[in-house]
């Protein structure tokens, strides 16, 4: 059955602090979420290729989500428009006082003197689309065009990482030192009411090696610095994090830009792992909690019997391994009959969970039973508007809360035959597909 079954340097931009309980006998508490946006360059269409900036973005994105509660989004080989574009999309998006937003990119980078002062000029961040020679780098995405937009996302607390050559260009001598953590409870008082605007550089204005090892020199010390979770008070501090970079060669910087007030600061909350959450349905079916990009999501198909719903070949040890297949109205009343906030996913969220894998292939092998985000998706395959039963074990079909027009809606699927994930905006809603519900965090 085909699609239509009838016919990713800049460190982190910081937004404003939510807080999650870090120890037991922690009572304080947070309303937002921190957010994590990595923008990683590899891949380039005149550049030469570049060893580590995915698997840095990859690294840095997982600790953050699984040690300090991040919901991050990685965006791979972006041209200048898709950066553009999200950065953007930032800048319209609503943030709670609380919250705080990590923005990362790593890539290839440029500066360009000033003829009269060699010593000044503009830094550039080159995207997967920028041009190997151009003399007017209309191509590339100058710091003095981003820095503005990064500053007035409206996110109160906001750091910010570059990894890449001439990455100091950023600072223009705004330098900040490290200082001292307090203890976690007049972190959270002394810091909350004031905006930040932090930045770590992988250098000056020199060029960084990229020399084939695993991860470059500032993520391996980044990631090393986030291994101690926070220390004894479980918060690890912006300049506590700086301060662990001294011994790389160029030596890191760091500095503020914007709208920062000396008194603010960026912190990192370790959350210590828990056991795995469950819910169950109504008959009786147990289903995992998956946090993944941002959402809660059921690690399991759903197979709570509706109306409209049904095992398929009408053979019921079909449903016990592959779970129900739902009309779209059948789809949405199961999610509700799950408790509050259970919902189908809108298209966008689709889309956001695989982009946080890589889109396509990578989604496929991260999501597909056996992968490793431990959402296990199933090839249930599909039931027809006629009660014909189509490709299982081939195909997963899976029902969006997005419609089209008519009688069409949108949908996600794994293709088991290319190995890819990819969504599709025509499937009838008389269509019997797998389900999977989320919930906002």
């Amino acid at each position: 059955m085909n699609p239509n079954p009838n016919k990713a340097l800049f460190l982190l931009l910081l937004c404003s602090i939510a807080f999650p309980a870090l120890r037991a006998q922690q009572s304080f508490s947070r309303a937002g979420k921190d957010h994590a946006l990595l923008f990683a360059v590899k891949d380039y269409r005149e550049w030469d290729g570049l060893n580590n900036p995915v698997r840095d973005a990859e690294a840095i994105a997982q600790v953050l989500e699984h040690k300090y509660g991040f919901a991050p989004t990685i965006i791979r080989n972006p041209s200048g428009d898709k950066i553009r574009q999200t950065i953007r999309q930032y800048l319209s998006k609503s943030f709670s006082d609380d919250e705080q937003l990590f923005i990362y990119f790593s890539g290839h980078g440029k500066f360009v003197p000033y003829p009269s002062n060699p010593e000044e000029g503009k830094g550039y961040f080159i995207p997967y689309d920028g041009k190997r020679n151009d003399p007017y780098q209309q191509s590339y995405l100058s710091w003095i065009d981003l820095l503005p937009d990064i500053d007035n996302i409206p996110c109160k607390h906001i750091m910010l990482v570059v990894d890449a050559c001439y990455s100091g260009s950023i600072l223009k001598g705004k330098f900040g030192r490290p200082g001292e953590l307090s203890k976690a409870e007049q972190l959270f008082q002394s810091v909350l009411p004031y905006p930040s605007r932090l930045v770590i550089t992988s250098g000056g204005k020199t060029e960084r090696s990229d020399d084939g090892k695993y991860h470059s020199p500032l993520t391996e010390k980044l990631l090393a610095g986030f291994a101690g979770n926070g220390g004894d008070n479980g918060v690890l501090t912006f300049y506590e994090l700086f301060s662990l970079l001294q011994d790389i060669q160029p030596r890191p910087r760091n500095g503020y830009f914007g709208q920062h007030n000396p008194n603010g600061d960026f912190l990192f909350l370790y959350q210590p792992p828990t056991k795995a959450n469950f819910v169950t349905d109504s008959d009786g079916n147990r289903y995992p909690i998956l946090s993944l990009a941002g959402k809660q999501w059921l690690g399991k198909n759903l197979n709570l019997e509706v109306p409209g719903s049904y095992c398929y070949d009408d053979d019921p040890a079909n449903c016990r391994e592959y779970g129900r297949l739902y009309t779209r109205e059948a789809a949405k009343e199961a999610c509700r009959r799950m408790g509050a906030g259970w919902r189908l996913p809108a298209d966008e969220e689709v889309e956001d969970l695989y982009q946080h894998f890589g889109d396509g292939e990578s989604a496929y092998k991260a999501l597909i039973k056996g992968g490793s985000s431990g959402f296990a998706a199933l090839p249930g395959g599909s039931r027809g508007s006629f009660g014909e039963y189509n490709s299982l074990g081939r195909y997963g079909y899976y029902w969006s809360a997005t419609r089209n027009l008519g009688d069409f809606a949108w949908g996600y699927y794994f293709n088991g035959d290319d190995e890819r994930a990819d969504r599709y905006g025509d499937f009838l809603k008389s269509l019997a597909l797998s389900c999977r519900c989320l919930r906002d965090n």
